[in-house]
């Protein structure tokens, strides 16, 4: 959602990376059906999962649709308040995928380091440092903000929260998918490539890369704008690592098992699954109508995902 006014202000398309922080799924959680439903055809390129499909993808424009309706009522009750303008990338992404997973290869370590390529939003570097240096509301200021806030979610359908179970199932696979044998292996074996570097804190797991010393050389604080430039020296590291796991079979491995967990996890809760995803696709109508309204869009766009290219059915034991 958006920033809270006292919060360094967040870019519009600016994704964050996923947070397993959600825990595993409790053991007695009730299966809800056995429906069979459509897995994605595999693409470890974009980190495509069977979750995809059913957690929220239309955070850019949902959140540029509620700026926009915070703005507009900001500017009625007398307060100033920038929104930033906002495009869509033609190409995509290159560093996140549709539903906000990082991805992370030999092509965008060359090109980006460990930085990541500005999503949604088609700023300039200028305009995202602008934003960041807005000057904080008032008492009087902070007070509309949140009447506004509270107008535009209930206008966008955004004052009903959807569940995040899709999230929390990915989260979970992901977890499992860590400790498994095979990848706990494959990781050691990128360890060992990467040891040459002589990177102090190197630990043994390529998820926790960038190590706390190399996010503080290169600049990757949570309060920094975002920006798509890296030093050369960024560049050669990530580079390395991206290749370490590569090499190492790391890649595969995780992306493979967590595969595995989540379709698993995908046809034991698909009945729960499908009606968070009418939900979902609902609102994201709402959110298209009120963009076409504002003249932000010629017209509401097919609601789309990467996932959304069926491959198989699920039909597991």
């Amino acid at each position: 959602m958006t920033a809270r006014p006292r919060a360094r202000r967040v870019v519009a398309g600016v994704a964050v990376t996923l947070v397993v922080a959600f825990g595993a799924l409790a053991c007695s959680e009730p299966e809800t059906g056995r429906h069979d439903v459509r897995l994605p055809a595999k693409d470890r390129s974009r980190m495509v999962m069977p979750t995809d499909a059913f957690v929220e993808t239309e955070t850019g424009n949902r959140d540029y649709a509620r700026d926009l309706a915070i703005g507009t009522c900001m500017k009625a009750a007398g307060q100033k308040w920038s929104v930033a303008p906002r495009t869509v990338r033609p190409d995509g992404n290159a560093s996140w995928n549709s539903v906000t997973r990082l991805i992370f290869t030999p092509e965008t370590a060359r090109t980006f380091g460990y930085h990541q390529q500005i999503g949604e939003g088609g700023l300039d570097q200028r305009k995202i440092d602008e934003l960041f240096r807005q000057p904080r509301l008032d008492r009087a200021g902070e007070k509309a903000w949140t009447a506004c806030a509270e107008r535009a979610d209930r206008r966008l359908g955004l004052d009903k929260p959807i569940s995040h179970f899709a999230t929390k199932l990915a989260a979970e696979a992901y977890a499992r998918a860590r400790a498994d044998h095979g990848v706990v292996a494959a990781a050691g074996r990128w360890a060992d490539c990467m040891a040459p570097l002589g990177i102090a804190d190197l630990g043994s797991d390529p998820a926790d890369m960038p190590t706390p010393s190399l996010r503080a050389m290169f600049g990757l604080d949570a309060d920094a704008p975002p920006t798509e430039k890296a030093s050369a020296d960024e560049i050669r590291i990530a580079t390395a690592d991206a290749g370490c796991q590569e090499s190492s079979g790391y890649a595969k491995a995780i992306y493979d098992t967590e595969w595995d967990i989540q379709a698993k996890l995908v046809e034991k809760y698909a009945d729960r699954l499908v009606k968070i995803r009418a939900r979902l696709d609902a609102q994201h109508r709402r959110i298209h109508s009120y963009l076409e309204q504002r003249g932000v869009i010629r017209a509401a766009p097919s609601i789309t995902r990467e996932a959304d290219t069926p491959a198989q059915t699920s039909g597991l034991p």
